[in-house]
């Protein structure tokens, strides 16, 4: 599954990128709005749009991980056979649902293609085609998520050393 990594450091790198450029961005703004006295015209519906797709990418990444919000209760009280055929079938219905996302975020992206946003002077589909994008690599992420709970593989952890935690302690 080396695309599947693959695939996630380059989202990852991207994700971090976004925010880091998100966060100068706000910097700047905020700077030029109260110590210059005039903000850019163009930096509220650029941060708008960075936001989203920081989002939408970010929480591909929880798919990968894991790490989105789930009840999982059931999951823990069940046998491990069991439990693996519970998350199979759960995974099944993400990515139906994902399915439906790509749909019907195709339909929007074509819908808002005509639109332009004011000031970056661009359209609109670039904001709302982060949808689809999204939701396809919750079904790559999903889809890998099964071979690797039938082959019982462990995934790539988020934090390559696990030995000492962010706070300092001993993990």
């Amino acid at each position: 599954m080396k695309i599947i990594e693959t695939l996630r450091k380059i989202l990852l790198t991207i994700t971090i990128v976004i925010f880091g450029v998100l966060v100068a961005l706000v910097i700047v703004q905020v700077f030029m709005r109260y110590v210059v006295g005039q903000a850019f015209m163009w930096g509220d519906e650029l941060m708008r749009m960075l936001m989203i797709w920081g989002v939408f990418l970010a929480g591909s990444l929880c798919f990968y991980f894991q790490r989105h919000l789930a009840v999982d209760n059931l999951l823990t009280a069940l046998p491990p056979k069991a439990r693996k055929v519970v998350h199979v079938i759960i995974s099944l219905l993400i990515i139906g649902l994902a399915c439906f996302y790509v749909y019907q975020g195709l339909a929007l992206t074509e819908n808002c293609s005509a639109q332009t946003m004011a000031s970056l002077h661009i359209s609109k589909a670039f904001c709302v085609v982060s949808l689809p994008v999204s939701a396809a690599l919750w079904v790559i992420f999903e889809a890998a998520d099964i071979y690797y709970t039938i082959a019982d593989k462990p995934r790539t952890p988020l934090i390559e050393s696990a030995e000492v935690c962010p706070d300092g302690k001993e993990a």
